[in-house]
């Protein structure tokens, strides 16, 4: 909650000189987090009982007594929230000893020129993007899973 309330009074700080847009809020909020160590995060005495909130990322390495891992049961979502429409894809492909270049984009279709569909490359260049996004996401399952402490 100290955390919270630490950043609740961050973006007030922000928007004393005006009501800054979402966009200038999140460019201010990556810059500072990149600025920034993490070296003001409230601690919780070791003795002490309670929830811990962690990512993935920040328990690795770590055991705990319980961990729950949540919506362990959804499918994967390999949508996007935003459209890709207009989104090009850029990859390698194995040519002679080494790689090419390959740019995956829509063009127009075949049947109706105001229309548009992916091209062959980027079929193939989502297929290995979204095969490596299951992946990823296995990984850290794997690595959120191995977090609770074993017992003997």
């Amino acid at each position: 909650m100290e955390n919270v309330e630490q950043f609740r009074e961050q973006v007030r700080s922000w928007a004393e000189g005006g009501n800054p847009t979402l966009a200038e809020l999140l460019t201010r909020i990556r810059d500072r987090r990149e600025v920034e160590t993490h070296a003001s995060q409230a601690t919780v005495p070791e003795d002490n009982d309670g929830v811990r909130l962690r990512t993935i990322h920040s328990a690795k390495g770590l055991e705990f007594p319980i961990v729950v891992v949540p919506e362990v049961g959804r499918e994967f979502n390999f949508g996007s929230g935003v459209d890709d429409d207009g989104k090009v894809y850029l990859g390698e492909i194995p040519v002679g000893e080494g790689t090419e270049p390959i740019l995956g984009l829509k063009a127009p279709s075949p049947n109706d020129p105001y229309e548009s569909t992916d091209t062959l490359a980027r079929s193939e260049l989502k297929r290995r993007g979204r095969c490596r996004e299951r992946a990823e996401q296995k990984r850290l399952l794997y690595v959120a899973a191995t977090r609770a402490a074993t017992t003997s």
